[in-house]
């Protein structure tokens, strides 16, 4: 009837309903970003076990080898035994080496838990140049005792003259995330702490992503499609995973985000006040990626690059949204401004 299909018509219309794909595919590609990511906590063995687990498992191939040469060739001189037992040792090493390396590793874990190892150690080495900083801002509150806008003074670089170095807030979120972890577990050492960082922010990027692929109009199967190829690109998926404690996930984050937002407010260009909305987020994600790292000035230029070219091609065709363009341009470099004199000071 009319009036069943009027109430059929508002659920689909429903805010929530029109999400729930977007919710679902989101979380699917939660899950399966995060396995991946935490290989080097499920599957990775330490440098030590997997020594000691290599030889415990060649001792163990070649203590069968002999024994079955023994069993077979009894009278066999041992000069020629021991020749026989080599040859088919290298034999085995040969056809049978990514087996013999899953063994490793599986020997390697079984170590682990007898040893109850709890430290996982960091991956790639400025993350213990950001192990270092954090652990500052733990034992002293800060991560110098000299901090001048948006620089600290490193009594470490060119020692022993030190450098002033460019500040960000990657360690301060290592220092929450440590203190959050520690709420879990009391007994976690600070680098096993710190490498679960990029997991936490991994969702962050997701929803960047996917908010993006909503702005430019994608449909959820689109952006489920896109995001796997998205999470699981080798480049980004290595720089992201457990004990990766580097700052390269905020060059993934802000630049997504920064584009998801300005499509918002382009979208937004008839409705002055979320356009402003819109744009002045824009401004701010800009800012935020400058507290995070130091090639900020790239992605805010190419933003209003863009929008300079669109309020320039508004006015020569005298669009009557010409103004609304050259008004966002203000918003967004405006907010972007005002963000980084309020967090770092004019100077």
């Amino acid at each position: 009837t009319p009036l069943n299909n009027d109430k059929v018509s508002r659920m689909k219309e429903h805010p929530f309903l029109r999400l729930a794909p977007w919710l679902i595919c989101g979380m699917i590609a939660l899950v399966i970003g995060t396995h991946f990511r935490l290989y080097p906590l499920t599957h990775n063995v330490a440098s030590d076990e997997y020594e000691g687990a290599t030889m415990l498992v060649l001792a163990k191939v070649r203590a069968t080898i002999t024994e079955q040469v023994h069993a077979r060739f009894p009278g066999m001189p041992s000069g020629e035994k021991e020749r026989l037992i080599q040859s088919q040792f290298n034999e085995v090493l040969r056809k049978d080496n990514a087996k013999l390396r899953q063994a490793f590793d599986q020997v390697g874990r079984e170590l682990i838990k007898r040893t109850d190892q709890k430290k996982h150690y960091l991956q790639e080495s400025d993350s213990y140049y950001f192990l270092d900083l954090t652990r500052n801002i733990l034992d002293h509150g800060d991560v110098s005792a000299r901090v001048d806008g948006s620089r600290y003074f490193n009594e470490k670089m060119l020692a022993p003259v030190g450098y002033w170095e460019p500040q960000t807030w990657h360690p301060y979120i290592g220092a929450w995330v440590y203190r959050a972890a520690r709420t879990i577990n009391p007994d976690m050492d600070l680098m096993t702490a710190l490498g679960f960082t990029p997991i936490v922010l991994f969702p962050l990027v997701l929803a960047a992503f996917l908010m993006a692929c909503r702005a430019l109009g994608c449909g959820w199967p689109a952006a489920f499609t896109a995001s796997m190829f998205f999470i699981l690109a080798p480049i980004y998926l290595q720089r992201s995973t457990y004990a990766w404690y580097d700052n390269d996930t905020y060059s993934v984050l802000f630049p997504v985000l920064n584009l998801g937002l300005m499509f918002l407010a382009l979208r937004s260009m008839d409705d002055l006040k979320k356009m402003v909305f819109w744009g002045a987020l824009a401004g701010l994600s800009c800012g935020l990626y400058a507290r995070f790292w130091t090639g900020w000035g790239f992605s805010w230029g190419i933003t209003l690059a863009a929008l300079a070219l669109m309020t320039g091609r508004a006015f020569f065709f005298r669009e009557t949204r010409s103004r609304r363009f050259a008004l966002l341009v203000a918003v967004v470099s405006g907010s972007t401004l005002l963000f980084l004199i309020a967090s770092i000071g004019i100077k």
